[in-house]
C-alpha cells in the first residue's frame, strides 16, 4: 500500500500542503483549530512526516548542476528549494563545473552524504551514467534532460521541437544564412537535441544548412563572444542571423558584434535560448526561446518527493511548455530599408 503523503492530509483537511508542513514544524502561523484538525486527520490516515521517515538520518536532497553561475540552472535550483522548504527538507547543491569526471567522482561519494534524493541536471547523461546513478539506491530525477528509458523520471521541454520553432521564426522573417552557436560537443542531451531541431528545420524548408556556420560554444558569455568574433574575422560575408543555444552566448555574441561596429539587428540579427532576466535588460532586447526554469525545479522536486513518499511516480515524464519571445534583436528582412540591405562586412 502506498504511503500517505502530505498532499493526502492537506486534501482531506481542506488546507494547503504548506499548512500541513507548518503544523508538523510547530509554526505559530497556524490556528489552534486548524492544527488540531490536521493532526487528527494525519492520525486517521496514518501519516508520518517525511523527515521522520528518512532512513539512517538521510534527510537532505542533493541538487546536481554543471554551473551554479548559469542563470537558467540558478532558477531551477530556486524552484527546487521552494518545494523543499514547504517540507522542511534541507538542500545540498553540487557544482561539477561541467566536468564529466568530476560528476562521476561526486556520484561515487554521494553515499557518504546524508542524502535521501537527487535532482540531477547534467549534459553527460548516458546509459553508463544512469547506471552509476541507479547504484546509489536513492530516488532521483533528471531536470532539463530527457531519457527514453521508461523508469527514468524527467522534467524537460522538447528541445528538438523548440529549436525547430526558433528556426521557423527566423525563416519566416527572411533569414536563411544563419550561424548556430551550439553547446559543447560533450553535451549528449540538450545541445544535441537543439542541433537536431536546426537540421530538421532546414530539411523541412528544403534549404541547405552551411555546416561551416555551426560553431561550438559552452553556454558561457565568453564562448558566444568568441564565436561571433570569429565570424567577423573570417573574411566571409556575415550571416543574416546568429542563433545561440543559450542567452548567455547570445549576449556574448551581441557584445562582440557591437564592439566590431555592427548594428543589431540592422546589420545582423541575434537570437538566444532560455529567456533569462538579462535577456530583457540588454539593448536591443534579446529575441529568445523562453523555458520555465523555476517550474522545472518545482516539478523535479515534486517528482522526487513522490518517490520518497510513495516509492513510485504517477507521471515520471513531465514535458513543460515553451514560448518564442520576439524581442528587438531579430530583424524582419522583408521590412529592411533598402539602404541597409548590404549590411557591414557582407562582402
Amino acid at each position: 500500500m502506498a504511503a500517505v503523503t502530505i498532499y493526502d492530509v492537506a486534501r482531506k483537511a481542506g488546507v494547503s500542503p504548506a499548512t500541513v508542513s507548518r503544523v508538523f514544524n510547530d509554526s505559530t502561523l497556524v490556528s489552534k483549530t486548524t492544527r488540531q484538525r490536521v493532526l487528527m486527520i494525519a492520525r486517521e490516515l496514518g501519516y508520518t512526516p517525511l523527515k521522520e521517515r528518512a532512513d539512517n538520518g538521510r534527510k537532505a536532497v542533493a541538487v546536481f548542476v554543471s554551473s551554479v553561475l548559469n542563470p537558467t540552472l540558478a532558477q531551477m535550483i530556486k524552484g527546487v528549494q521552494s518545494v523543499l522548504r514547504v517540507h522542511d527538507l534541507p538542500m545540498i547543491v553540487f557544482d561539477s563545473d561541467g566536468g564529466v569526471s568530476d560528476e562521476i567522482k561526486f556520484l561515487g561519494q554521494l553515499s557518504s552524504y546524508p542524502v535521501a534524493g537527487l535532482v540531477l541536471s547534467s549534459p553527460h547523461i548516458s546509459s553508463e551514467y544512469l547506471m552509476a546513478v541507479r547504484e546509489l539506491g536513492i530516488p532521483y530525477v533528471l531536470a532539463y534532460g530527457y531519457s527514453t528509458e521508461p523508469d527514468v523520471p524527467c522534467v524537460y521541454i522538447n528541445n528538438l521541437e523548440a529549436s525547430f520553432q526558433v528556426m521557423q521564426e527566423l525563416f519566416a522573417l527572411g533569414h536563411e544564412d544563419i550561424a548556430v552557436i551550439t553547446g559543447p560537443e560533450g553535451d549528449l542531451t540538450i545541445s544535441r537535441q537543439r542541433l537536431q531541431g536546426v537540421r530538421l528545420a532546414y530539411l523541412a524548408a528544403q534549404r541547405q544548412l552551411d555546416e561551416a556556420r555551426i560553431i561550438e560554444g559552452d553556454y558561457s558569455v565568453e564562448s558566444g563572444y568568441q564565436a561571433a568574433a570569429s565570424l567577423v574575422a573570417s573574411g566571409r560575408p556575415l550571416p543574416t542571423a546568429i542563433y545561440a543555444f543559450s542567452d548567455l552566448m547570445a549576449i556574448g555574441a551581441l557584445q562582440a558584434l557591437q564592439e566590431a561596429g555592427l548594428r543589431v539587428p540592422e546589420d545582423i540579427s541575434v537570437c538566444g535560448f532560455d529567456d533569462i532576466e538579462l535577456a530583457s535588460l540588454v539593448s536591443p532586447r534579446l529575441a529568445t526561446l523562453a523555458q520555465p526554469s523555476f517550474q522545472v525545479g518545482q516539478e523535479s522536486a515534486q517528482i522526487l518527493l513522490e518517490q520518497m513518499e510513495r516509492g513510485e511516480v504517477r507521471q515520471p515524464k513531465r514535458e513543460l511548455p515553451y514560448q518564442f519571445v520576439r524581442g528587438q534583436s531579430v530583424q524582419d528582412l522583408g521590412k529592411r530599408p533598402r539602404a541597409a540591405e548590404g549590411g557591414m562586412n557582407r562582402g
